[in-house]
């Protein structure tokens, strides 16, 4: 083999080694580069495991000094990402009675009109009724009938009077009867019309609304038509058979401490469910292609309005409940897209603050 061969081969030998050598060394940098990816995510995940331990302890610090009892659930972009009950589900007993959970079954009382107010929608995209449609379309001998819209009922401007002021107490525990009731309300002269004026009145004809059109009894239509499609899987429409009973000392009324019956209540008030379903329940309302409810609220985001049994103020929207023992408040901002619910068997809770500073704890995280 002559010299000049030799040099050729070497030259050959030397490039395969320089490109086997940058290969090897390409291989051990992608290695060492998704190692390192692993090591920052593994980082990323740690800290945010321990900011959300401190979130929680000081969460658990703050529901300690307010003596909060219930239940809480937040959720981000739908996930959620703080759940915890506290305190007793039934504040008759002592402290061996069962403790707050996911599973507690909590009456919601005015929670449930966002739900009636759903099934509107719903009957109005399917063509069976309007929002525009008069009172008179449905209640014959209603005095106020052919000056008032659907959609006056459903944001609370009807100016009908309260029908709960015109129901003893004593009577609000017990079987009430609807007819009676509802002549009562058909017969109410209507005040500052136009103007928010916050009534059951109005939810509770609707509710009888939605059974003339839908030919459901009003709870059949909400558990098949809302309650299913949401993925809730915990309702019913009984308060007084609620998993959850407070209290309230020296209620002459009302001694062994029961609440409101369902036939009171009716569609402004009677569903009863958990909180991780009222979270379902919140991820199904907004983000519904098919039924867009900010089209009910207006363009200028920084007036509040009531509309569909609910509350838009600035980035929030939601509601409260509350009965005789319970205190609830349900938000979602649409800015952070964090919902917190709290259901509480306390009749002295402060829901909305609560609300308020679980979120801020959370958002340190």
């Amino acid at each position: 083999m002559g010299k000049k061969q030799q040099n050729k081969e070497k030259e050959q030998k030397t490039k395969i080694s320089k490109k086997q050598f940058f290969l090897t060394v390409l291989v051990l940098l992608m290695v060492v580069v998704a190692y390192l990816a692993v090591a920052f995510r593994a980082w990323d995940v740690a800290g945010a495991t321990i900011k959300r331990r401190i979130a929680e302890k000081q969460i658990d610090k703050y529901m300690e000094q307010v003596g909060f009892n219930g239940t809480v659930v937040a959720a981000r972009d739908g996930e959620i990402i703080f759940a915890k009950g506290y305190g007793r589900v039934d504040l008759t007993k002592g402290e061996d009675a069962s403790r707050c959970s996911m599973d507690t079954l909590y009456p919601i009382f005015s929670l449930s009109k966002q739900f009636t107010a759903y099934a509107i929608l719903q009957l109005e995209q399917e063509g069976k009724l309007s929002r525009t449609d008069k009172v008179s379309k449905y209640f014959e001998n209603c005095k106020y009938g052919d000056d008032t819209t659907l959609e006056e009922l459903l944001n609370l401007t009807a100016g009908i009077p309260e029908y709960m002021d015109d129901v003893e107490d004593y009577e609000s525990y017990h079987s009430v009867d609807r007819d009676a009731l509802l002549s009562k309300i058909l017969n109410y002269t209507p005040a500052g019309k136009g103007q928010f004026k916050y009534s059951n009145s109005n939810y509770f004809l609707l509710g009888l609304i939605i059974e003339k059109v839908s030919g459901m009894t009003y709870e059949d239509y909400i558990q098949e038509n809302v309650v299913i499609p949401a993925g809730m899987e915990k309702v019913s429409f009984d308060p007084q058979a609620a998993d959850t009973k407070g209290f309230r000392p020296y209620d002459v009324y009302n001694p062994d401490n029961t609440e409101y019956h369902a036939s009171y209540a009716f569609s402004a008030g009677e569903l009863c469910t958990t909180a991780i379903n009222l979270s379902r329940w919140q991820n199904f309302l907004y983000s519904d292609k098919a039924i867009d409810i900010s089209q009910c609220f207006g363009d200028n985001p920084n007036e509040t309005v009531y509309n569909l049994g609910l509350v838009r103020a600035g980035y929030y929207y939601g509601h409260t409940g509350g009965g005789r023992f319970h205190r609830h408040s349900m938000w979602y901002n649409t800015a952070s897209h964090v919902q917190v619910i709290v259901l509480s068997n306390n009749a002295y809770c402060d829901s909305n603050t609560v609300s308020l500073a679980v979120e801020h704890y959370l958002s340190k995280y």
